[in-house]
């Protein structure tokens, strides 16, 4: 098995900038943790009651144990004599840079991002473009996610992954029950349209796999799968579920703590809930510690300057929701007509200087603290105010007018 990039047959000619990269590149870190913990959270199985569990740690592995750790390089340096024959001096600079830090080690690190209790990537693993499997791997625009209360529409987090990735390489593990195959791998690179490495008179599309050598380029599956990658699934304690790993990774140790930031900014309610139980390396973060552990990586936040690589405007306003959620003074579970239930906070103090109501959806991760229609409050008092959506017909309409 070995990299495939498809002929484009004279049609579109990818540049190298794939996919929606461009919408994360200012708070990377911070789209990263909110699209892959969504991504989980939206494969748990519709009626389980058990949490979602998701893992983020480093590995490191020798390159030689895989040929795909090797084997991608030709299509790098491919892309890097086609950036400069087209003369984008920023993208041949920028390949040089990863060839020069990466090609040459000996070993690989790699970002391992575990999920479990989950559905893993489920579908036929012949081609067939239907389930998961196919979407997370090979699709563009389409969405897979189990019903209409569930955290993203047509998103860009597919590509959030390969920003971490110096390589721009990405391999999906997973392992799913009640279906045949139980175990799938596939690997996916986000480069550019390049020369074949293996003939140069093919000009190839920008994003390639490693994946069986058919013509449809299916998962590999069961005994065909690297050792490497059961290896780090099982040492992980996770069953069914999915391992996205990162290779060459840029993501640092030191950003342990803001990842610990995001995510509490994002799913304290989730966690609150006990829909999401996590481990960022050694940090475990559940329904019993969530309160304490928010109170310690805030702290972080303001007082220790943790802010490397996320959203720090976002992320203080997702603090300013869950204050209201830890100590409301009002709060409340409703039925609204044609929206279904509904559970809001609201919180009254002296020391509040703003009128805000954030919105979430059933799994609640904060939208927006700007509600259309809801932004300003002529003659009230200032308040911070903060409604979870739970009901199915109120999702569908909050997924509407939602920011894909």
């Amino acid at each position: 098995m070995t990299w495939q990039f498809v002929p484009n047959m004279g049609g579109r000619f990818d540049g190298p900038n794939i996919g929606s990269e461009d919408h994360f590149k200012s708070s990377r870190l911070s789209s990263f943790v909110r699209e892959i913990v969504q991504n989980s959270i939206d494969a748990k199985p519709i009626n389980s009651k058990l949490p979602v569990k998701i893992k983020f740690e480093l590995q490191e592995i020798e390159k030689s144990e895989f040929d795909g750790f090797t084997g991608i390089w030709k299509h790098i340096e491919a892309s890097r004599n086609q950036a400069l024959e087209s003369k984008n001096k920023i993208w041949v600079d920028r390949y040089n840079e990863i060839i020069k830090k990466y090609r040459d080690k000996e070993t690989i690190k790699i970002l391992c991002v575990h999920d479990a209790n989950t559905t893993g990537l489920t579908g036929p693993v012949d081609g067939s473009p239907l389930g998961s499997l196919y979407a997370v791997t090979k699709g563009v625009g389409i969405s897979s996610k189990q019903d209409d209360t569930s955290g993203g529409s047509f998103g860009h987090g597919a590509s959030a992954s390969f920003l971490f990735s110096g390589s721009r390489s990405v391999y999906y593990y997973s392992q799913v029950n009640e279906e045949e195959p139980v175990y799938r791998f596939v690997g996916k690179s986000m480069l550019q349209s390049h020369k074949s490495p293996y003939d140069n008179s093919i000009i190839t599309v920008g994003t390639g796999f490693y994946a069986n050598e058919d013509d449809k380029l299916t998962a590999i599956t069961d005994d065909k799968i690297p050792k490497w990658a059961k290896q780090f699934r099982r040492q992980s304690g996770f069953e069914n579920g999915t391992s996205v790993y990162i290779c060459d990774t840029n993501f640092r140790e030191d950003l342990y703590d803001e990842t610990c930031i995001s995510l509490l900014a994002n799913f304290y309610y989730a966690i609150k809930e006990n829909q999401l139980e996590a481990i960022i390396d050694k940090e475990e973060i559940n329904s019993k510690n969530v309160k304490e552990k928010y109170k310690e990586y805030k702290s972080k936040f303001f007082n220790d300057n943790q802010r490397d690589e996320i959203d720090a405007d976002f992320i203080e306003d997702c603090f300013r929701s869950i204050d209201t959620i830890i100590k409301p003074t009002l709060k409340e579970k409703i039925e609204v007509e044609n929206i279904g239930k509904i559970e809001w906070y609201l919180r009254l103090s002296d020391e509040i200087k703003w009128r805000k109501i954030g919105i979430s959806r059933s799994i609640g991760m904060l939208i927006t603290r700007n509600p259309k229609y809801l932004e300003v409050f002529y003659g009230l008092k200032n308040f911070d105010m903060f409604v979870c959506v739970k009901g199915k017909m109120g999702n569908e309409m909050l997924k509407k007018i939602e920011n894909p």
